[in-house]
């Protein structure tokens, strides 16, 4: 009897804490991110540790990355947080999310580009087919803000990294003035991965372009 007590108890209260977060996790992503800041590292753990998978990662790539390091380490720690302290999480949570119900991340000045960056980082560490399904969607919501979130995806840095067939596609568009530009004062690797995706004529015009040009502008390059 006294074991069925025990059972019963502990079902209940895992009942109770899963209520107390229904709120939390039927908010949107910005809604959640406003609501999270300032708040204790320990506090966004427990709430990511709530939601859905997705929907953690989502909220967790658009935190500072301070925020987000602390965060990510509370929530490898052993759980040693009680019910009530959970509870009142979830009050504290639920009640400053009422505040920002409707609001997004984009409203704010200078957020937008930033959060998109966030985003195409993420993005850039899935799998292609999952990575290019995400990428489907956005566009298909925005048309434009999916664009950008692509075109983020692939910095100066990354060009070493990217496939030979991808960088050749890609730089059969790029005319050879810009691209002289683009190379000046380059990284040898970054040079010598672009040279070596051209054509012998468009490598000819390249240094061509780069005999006659003067030093760009910081600006220009």
């Amino acid at each position: 009897k006294d074991k069925a007590e025990q059972i019963q108890s502990q079902i209940k209260k895992a009942t109770m804490q899963q209520e107390l977060f229904t709120s939390v996790r039927s908010a949107g992503t910005d809604e959640l991110v406003l609501a999270l800041e300032g708040e204790h590292p320990q506090t966004i753990a427990v709430v990511l540790s709530e939601l859905a998978p997705k929907k953690s990662q989502e909220v967790l790539a658009l935190l500072s990355e301070e925020v987000r390091l602390k965060a990510v380490c509370k929530m490898t720690t052993p759980d040693m947080l009680g019910a009530g302290v959970k509870q009142r999480i979830a009050s504290i949570v639920s009640e400053r999310l009422k505040s920002f119900k409707g609001e997004t991340l984009a409203a704010r000045p200078g957020q937008k580009g930033q959060n998109l960056r966030k985003l195409a980082i993420m993005l850039s560490g899935l799998e292609k087919d999952l990575r290019d399904q995400l990428l489907s969607e956005i566009s298909k919501h925005d048309e434009e803000t999916g664009k950008t979130v692509r075109n983020l995806m692939i910095t100066w840095e990354d060009i070493p990294s990217i496939a030979d067939r991808s960088l050749q596609e890609a730089l059969r568009a790029v005319e050879s003035g810009k691209l002289a530009v683009a190379l000046y004062g380059a990284d040898e690797e970054i040079a010598q991965k672009i040279r070596s995706n051209i054509s012998e004529r468009a490598v000819t015009m390249l240094d061509e372009e780069a005999s006659l040009m003067q030093e760009p502008l910081e600006k220009e390059v």
